[in-house]
C-alpha cells in the first residue's frame, strides 16, 4: 500500500483485456468533481493485451492518481476487486468497470450518500452498441433492481464503506460471475443500511452480438446455480426443458421478431447455464 495522504475515496476498476475500451472509462472518472482527492486503483485480472501499460499511460495523461496492480491470482471479477480493495487507501470504497462510463456527478453522489449510509447502490441504464454517450440521452431507472428475496449490488455501480465491507467479508471469489448478486444477499441479510442514489449514474454497454450475448447468459445461469447452493433460501429462476417447450411454441413470434428472438435466446441460454451447475475450481484457475 503506497504511503501518502488519506485519499477522499478509492475507486476500484477490475479489468482483463480492457486496453480497446478503457479510455473512456478513465476520462469519465477524470473529468468527475474531486477526483483530485480521491486515488484510483486499476485492477488487472490476468490481462493478455497491453491493459496495464495503457491504464498506466491513461491515468498520467489525464492526471489521475492512479495505480495498476496486479489481481491475476484468481479468475473474476470479484477476486479483483477485493485485492484492489486490499490496496486502498481510503475507507470509502467506490466500484465501476472498465468497460462503462460513469457520468457527471458520479462520484460526489456516491460520497454524499456514504455520509449518511453504509451502501449506495447507483443507477444503471444499457447502452446498446454505436447508442449516444450522452447521459441525458436515456432514461434512468427509479429504483434499484430487487431480485427477491435481496437488493441487487450492481458491481459495476456501487459504494460501500471499508468496515461495512470486511465484515461482510467482501466478494465470495466462489463465483465468476454473480459475486456482486451475493454480496447483495450478505448485505441484505447483515441488515447492512443502503441507499439509492440515483444521481450516481453509469452507462453500461451492451456486448456485440448475439453470440456474445448468450455466452454471458449461461455464465449468468451458472452465478446463479452457484447462488443457490451457497444461500439455499435463493431459488434461482429456470426450467431448462420446461423454457425450451414454452420457446417452441412461440416458434412463429421467435421466427418474425428479432427482439423476441434475442429474449428467448437469452433465456434459454441462462437456463442451460443454471442446467450445467455452479462454478467450480477448475473454471476459476
Amino acid at each position: 500500500m503506497t504511503a501518502g495522504p488519506v485519499p477522499s475515496a478509492s475507486v476500484v476498476i477490475p479489468v482483463r483485456d480492457g486496453a480497446p475500451v478503457l479510455h473512456v472509462q478513465l476520462a469519465a472518472l477524470a473529468a468527475q468533481a474531486g477526483i483530485e482527492a480521491a486515488e484510483v486503483i486499476v485492477a488487472d485480472n490476468g490481462s493478455t493485451d497491453p491493459t496495464p501499460d495503457v491504464a498506466g499511460k491513461l491515468g498520467a495523461e489525464l492526471g489521475l492518481d492512479l495505480r495498476v496492480i496486479d489481481a491475476s491470482g484468481r479468475r473474476g471479477a470479484g477476486p479483483a476487486r477485493n485485492r484492489g480493495v486490499a490496496e486502498a487507501r481510503s475507507d470509502r470504497l467506490v466500484f465501476c468497470d472498465a468497460d462503462d462510463q460513469v457520468g457527471p456527478g458520479w462520484l460526489a453522489a456516491h460520497l454524499r450518500s456514504l455520509d449518511r449510509h453504509e451502501l449506495s447502490i447507483g443507477a444503471t441504464v444499457d447502452r446498446g452498441p454505436g447508442e449516444s454517450d450522452r447521459h441525458d440521452d436515456h432514461t434512468w431507472p427509479g429504483s434499484p433492481t430487487r431480485w427477491e428475496p435481496f437488493v441487487l449490488v450492481p458491481g459495476n455501480n456501487f459504494a460501500i464503506r471499508r468496515p461495512t465491507f470486511d465484515q461482510l467479508g467482501g466478494f465470495d471469489e466462489r463465483f465468476l460471475t454473480g459475486q456482486d448478486a451475493e454480496l447483495g444477499f450478505r448485505a441484505d441479510q447483515a441488515g447492512t443500511p443502503w441507499v439509492f442514489t440515483p444521481d450516481a449514474r453509469v452507462l453500461r454497454t451492451t456486448r456485440d452480438g448475439l453470440r456474445s450475448r448468450i455466452r454471458r447468459s449461461v455464465q449468468y445461469g451458472r452465478g446463479n446455480a452457484t447462488l443457490a447452493e451457497v444461500h439455499p433460501a435463493f431459488t434461482p429462476v429456470g426450467d431448462w426443458w420446461g423454457d425450451l417447450r414454452r420457446a417452441t411454441l412461440r416458434l412463429p413470434l421467435l421466427v418474425a421478431s428479432p427482439r423476441h428472438r434475442d429474449a428467448w435466446a437469452r433465456r434459454l441460454a441462462g437456463s442451460w447455464g443454471l442446467r450445467q451447475g455452479p462454478w467450480t475450481e477448475e473454471d476459476l484457475r
